[in-house]
């Protein structure tokens, strides 16, 4: 998938507007974005590990970097960083930012 197009696509998705103060974690950012936009960014294995809560990353490493790279790209005043004390619920990374404004 060109990276233009998935950007494109991700910045249709209404649902994904974040709400003032408010994160997005990564795992539920997989869980929330349609499964075939997935496969176009990485292997049907990797969705299906990615969708999983507790596989671990480096099973869907390809999947994750083409995603951020997408995020990146449709909203690029987002900060995405990693949770590692397992606070507030979870643990990995999570975006803060994800508007289009």
């Amino acid at each position: 998938m060109k990276k233009a197009a998935a950007v494109q696509e991700l910045r249709d998705c209404s649902f994904l507007e974040e709400k003032a103060g408010e994160i997005t974690v990564l795992r539920d950012l997989f869980a929330m974005l349609p499964e075939a936009f997935l496969l176009k960014l990485g292997s049907e294995k990797e969705v299906e590990n990615a969708k999983q809560p507790r596989v671990n990353r480096k099973r869907y490493a390809t999947l994750e970097r083409n995603l951020l790279s997408v995020v990146r790209a449709a909203f690029p005043t987002c900060t995405i960083k990693e949770n590692t004390t397992g606070r507030h619920g979870f643990k990995g990374l999570y975006i803060d930012g994800l508007s289009s404004g």
